[in-house]
């Protein structure tokens, strides 16, 4: 268990892992190294994607108690770092902060309420981490963690976070970039009816000792300080009220609504020059009251990201059989991963094709369906934010779903979903005053529809792909559904004879396999269920109920060989 110490003791600590004197030339890969204090970016919440400058409204500091979850950010380009000392206060020159808190987050204990990417967690995972089956998830390093009302030495008069960290074995980025995840996480929690004004939070820089350790410093084989020129810092402004920092600004704002049948859309971007971009979309709700509703969460990224969405279960107390689901991304970004296992359904093993997004999977105990565990992950996907990708909201969704109730038919559960956002955008520089304003509305009913079938004589199938683009440049919806002329006739797959191949089929054919005498196939039933190197219904086996998935999600072809 972590030694929590005095903020002197825990930077001493640190210092006399430093060397004592400033090497006269800096030889690290790196010849600068980035320390930002911004708004913690993977919290999900209102604050996360406001970076280093947050604004809080009136209305919400009237309302109750704000809190605004923060976290310290390395910018590195290689992982030399050795030792860390790092302290920061908060003050301002136009209100009183004397009851504003700090709250500093252990790395080793739950911070979120549910687990969260990238090790499917509660903590709040930083910067250098690893995972393994046996010890799960470990930051790297020994790190000191101080967090007090005030701290004389530091001439902070009010609330200080000391931090020191040893890294004695090296390291490696939890994500592709040092800075995609934060060196460490703190709360700043305002009381109600806070006096509106400007707060900042920032390091506090000073000499700390008689052989002039800096209290704020990075070392490699090299020293990292403000005073050398090769450590930079971006601190951190809280604005509570409307009020805004001296000078000029630019302002774009460009709201856009996507009306569906079910749902309307909108989303809110305001670029202000001279601090943040400030994107705040309003999260996406589909059928929100449904039998299965997915929480596909918010994320903030850069250009050359990778995201991974976890698809949660939000509510989902129904017994499933089966899901089928295909992914919807916007067309800037790509889909880069889909996730082997489903643990919100016993950890069901997923059949997925990136090609077509699309995933399956059987949620059976024995040959009956699961109600899934609320809260646990269904999917998780890998979102690529290609290099270039302009800012701006980006949405990741259901092209379609179908969740099946038992698999003796093709019953399905409603579904909806929430969220499904990913933010992509950084801190813009200032420049002259300039507002402009554009509102696009797209409705489903201003259309392009076009219709594409095909006939395969040899077996009596057809398929009709039907492809719905709406106004919305990134938008658009494609279903694909296999048939026969007429049921109970010979396709592939179509293990209950209903004329449809789906997931219903592999259920079936798996109670099938698991218990005959109860769930009983008919003999037209095992001739389209044998399609794995068929002899007409005479061999059911696993690998006929795999060959039917997989070519659900257009991995293969009925029949197979092999």
């Amino acid at each position: 268990m972590k030694k929590f110490i005095s903020a002197v003791t825990s930077l001493a600590m640190t210092a006399t892992m430093a060397s004592v004197a400033a090497p006269a030339a800096i030889n690290a890969a790196d010849s600068t190294k980035t320390l930002t204090i911004a708004a913690y970016a993977q919290s999900g919440s209102a604050y996360a994607t406001q970076g280093s400058a947050v604004t809080i409204s009136k209305d919400d500091i009237a309302a109750g108690d704000v809190k605004v979850p923060c976290a310290v950010y390395l910018t590195e380009g290689t992982a030399d770092t050795q030792t860390m000392s790092i302290p920061l206060t908060i003050d301002s020159d136009q209100a009183d902060v004397a009851n504003v808190k700090f709250d500093l987050i252990d790395p080793n204990k739950d911070y979120f309420d549910t687990a969260k990417a990238p090790y499917d967690v509660k903590n709040a995972v930083v910067f250098a981490s690893e995972y393994d089956d046996m010890d799960g998830y470990l930051p790297t390093g020994t790190a000191q963690l101080t967090c007090e009302p005030k701290q004389d030495a530091a001439s902070a008069k009010n609330y200080y976070i000391g931090f020191g960290e040893l890294f004695p074995r090296g390291y490696s980025w939890t994500g592709d970039k040092s800075d995609d995840y934060p060196v460490f996480v703190f709360d700043v929690t305002f009381p109600k009816g806070t006096a509106e004004g400007t707060y900042n939070i920032h390091f506090c820089d000073y000499v700390k000792d008689d052989k002039g350790n800096p209290s704020l410093m990075l070392e490699t084989d090299d020293r990292y300080t403000t005073k050398a020129g090769n450590l930079k810092t971006q601190e951190m402004t809280i604005t509570i009220g409307d009020g805004q920092a001296a000078g000029t600004t630019t302002t774009t704002t460009t709201t856009t609504t996507v009306t569906t049948l079910d749902s309307t859309v909108s989303t809110t971007s305001t670029t202000v020059t001279g601090g943040p971009v400030i994107v705040t979309p309003e999260i996406p709700s589909v059928n929100a009251d449904a039998d299965v509703v997915f929480d596909l969460g918010t994320y903030t990224a850069n250009a050359g990201d990778k995201v991974t969405v976890d698809v949660l279960l939000k509510k989902g107390s129904v017994a499933v059989a089966s899901m089928d689901v295909k992914f919807k991304i916007d067309s800037a970004l790509k889909l880069a991963a889909i996730g082997k296992k489903s643990a919100a359904y016993g950890n069901a093993a997923v059949e997925s094709n990136l090609d077509t997004a699309q995933a399956s999977f059987i949620s059976l105990a024995g040959s009956e369906p699961i109600v899934g565990t609320e809260g646990d992950s269904v999917f998780k996907v890998q979102v690529e934010v290609p290099a270039g990708t302009p800012d701006g909201n980006y949405y990741v969704s259901f092209d379609s779903a179908d969740i099946f109730k038992s698999g003796g038919d093709s019953s399905v559960w409603d579904y909806g979903y929430v969220g499904g956002v990913i933010t992509v955008g950084d801190v813009t520089p200032g420049g002259s005053t300039t507002t402009t304003s554009d509102t696009t509305t797209t409705t489903t009913s201003d259309t392009t529809t076009t219709v594409t079938s095909t006939t395969v004589s040899d077996s009596t199938t057809s398929s009709t792909t039907t492809s719905t683009t709406t106004n919305d440049p990134g938008s658009s919806t494609t279903t694909t559904t296999t048939t026969t002329g007429e049921p109970g006739s010979k396709i592939w797959g179509d293990a209950n004879c209903d004329g449809t191949v789906n997931v219903a089929d592999v259920v079936v054919l798996n109670k099938y396999l698991h218990d005959a005498s109860s769930y009983n196939l008919t003999e037209q039933g095992k001739i389209n269920a044998d399609c794995c190197n068929p002899k007409d219904g005479a061999e059911l086996t696993a690998a006929d109920s795999k060959a039917i998935i997989q070519s659900i999600v257009h991995l293969v072809t009925l029949p197979v060989q092999g």
